[in-house]
C-alpha cells in the first residue's frame, strides 16, 4: 500500500490528537459534545447509541474513537456546514457491511486484495490505520464481544466515509 506526503502529514497530526484525547478523554468528551450536537448531532447520537450495549469502559474507548474522528476532520471544508444525514449513513453502512461479508466469504488472498484496495482508495487512510490500530492494541477494545466491536467498526468506517463526502 501506498502512502503520500499528505497521509504522512496526516499521521503527524494524528499524533497530536492521540496524544490530546488520551490525556484527558472525559474532560474532553465533555468539551467535545456541544460541538458534535451543533455541527453534527447525528454522530453524536451515533455515539450515544452504542451505550445501553457496552460497559462503560468499551464505551468510553468507542467514544474516545469517535472523537478522534471529530478532530481529524472537524477542520475540514463543510464539516461545520453541511451534516451527515441517517439516510445517507445508512446507504453508505450497507455499503461496508456488504464489503465486509464479501470479506468473510472470501479466501485469504482475496480477502487482502480486497482490504488493501479498500484502505488504498480511502482518502483518510491514515486516520482509518490509526483506528484499526487501537482496535488491535487496546486491551478493553480487544476484550469486547466481536458482535460489537464488527458492528462498531463498521460505524466507524462508514462515518469517516461520510465526512469524506461532506469534506469534497
Amino acid at each position: 500500500m501506498d502512502f503520500s506526503n499528505k497521509d504522512f502529514t496526516e499521521i503527524k497530526d494524528l499524533k497530536q490528537i492521540l496524544e490530546k484525547i488520551d490525556a484527558n478523554p472525559k474532560k474532553y468528551l465533555d468539551e467535545i459534545i456541544d460541538e458534535l450536537y451543533q455541527y453534527q448531532p447525528f454522530i453524536l447520537s451515533l455515539i450515544m447509541g452504542y451505550q445501553p450495549d457496552l460497559n462503560q469502559s468499551e464505551f468510553e474507548e468507542v467514544a474516545q474513537v469517535y472523537l478522534i474522528i471529530w478532530e481529524f476532520f472537524k477542520g475540514k471544508n463543510n464539516v461545520k456546514k453541511k451534516k451527515l444525514t441517517i439516510n445517507r449513513y445508512e446507504e453508505i453502512e450497507k455499503n461496508n457491511i456488504h464489503f465486509f461479508r464479501y470479506l468473510e466469504l472470501s479466501d485469504k488472498k482475496d480477502r487482502d486484495f480486497a482490504s488493501t484496495n479498500d484502505l488504498q482508495n480511502q482518502a483518510s487512510k491514515a486516520l482509518l490505520a490509526v483506528i484499526f490500530q487501537r482496535f488491535t492494541s487496546r486491551p478493553i477494545l480487544l476484550g469486547m464481544n466481536q458482535d460489537h466491536r464488527a458492528i462498531i467498526l463498521v460505524g466507524l468506517k462508514s462515518t469517516i466515509e461520510g465526512l469524506e463526502e461532506i469534506t469534497k
